[in-house]
């Protein structure tokens, strides 16, 4: 089932960039729409680690900047940079960059000098990108498809238009059809079980039946392949059903009809 989407902005991903986007976006009054491949909380293959101090101002004009600010590191964790022979050899020189909690006070370092309200801040995208999600999704003019994969637009004169598949319907599609083969297996197994067991009862008796190991009623025989009617119900047999063949010894095994013949 397809369904048209409008939207003023249709943003294709939802990591740093995409949200900060769409927040600004939104911010000015503009409807977007975000198209994710993830689910919501998937964690994010991680390319960042750094805010830099002009995206900070971005954050602070959206009203984020706090909450970014308190997330990351511990607020006494130092941020130094140490250059050293190995790991643990002599330190050639350090870098002081001080923790959080000290950032908008230090005056010690050659990153603290910066003509800013908002510092830089070492924040790893694992922490940084919820906070923006939550922010980004609370807002009226931003609409998130998770799950979402766009594979592909046409661009003209009246805008663009995009085409996109909703991975959870495809996943639980999926799903349902190997819940059904699973269903089905057992199934199958059970019944060749049955089969061989009734078709070794009735060699035992000596008859002459075609044993078919079909729903009764809707079996045929497999030389003259006709639609025959059951003469009578076999007891025990799981639904099976015994008839009288002139082409057959007793007990020979035929499968279910097709319905088309």
């Amino acid at each position: 089932m397809q369904r048209n989407i409008e939207a003023t902005v249709l943003i294709v991903g939802a990591g740093p960039v995409g949200l900060s986007l769409a927040m600004d976006l939104a911010w000015r009054g503009i409807d977007v729409l975000v198209a994710e491949t993830r689910a919501p909380g998937e964690p994010p293959n991680v390319k960042c680690n750094h805010v830099a101090a002009r995206t900070m101002e971005i954050f602070r004009r959206l009203g984020v900047a706090r909450a970014v600010r308190e997330a990351g590191l511990p607020a006494d964790y130092p941020n130094d940079v140490a250059y050293r022979t190995s790991f643990l050899g002599t330190e050639l020189t350090r870098i002081k960059i001080p923790c959080r909690a000290e950032r908008y006070t230090s005056k010690d370092g050659p990153d603290t000098w910066w003509p800013t309200p908002e510092p830089p801040h070492r924040i790893n995208q694992i922490y940084l990108e919820p906070i923006l999600f939550a922010h980004a999704a609370a807002m009226n003019k931003v609409r998130i498809l998770n799950r979402t994969e766009v594979t592909g637009f046409v661009q003209d004169e009246a805008g663009v238009s995009a085409d996109a598949r909703d991975l959870n319907r495809e996943a639980g599609a999926a799903e349902q059809r190997e819940q059904a083969q699973d269903l089905v297996r057992p199934r199958l197994h059970r019944r060749t079980h049955q089969a061989e067991a009734d078709e070794r009862r009735y060699r035992a008796l000596g008859k002459r039946h075609v044993f078919l190991a079909g729903k009764a009623g809707n079996v045929f025989d497999s030389k003259v392949r006709h639609v025959r009617t059951p003469l009578a119900q076999v007891p025990n047999a799981g639904g099976a059903a015994a008839f009288p063949s002139p082409h057959f010894g007793s007990g020979f095994p035929i499968g279910p009809a097709d319905p088309r013949e």
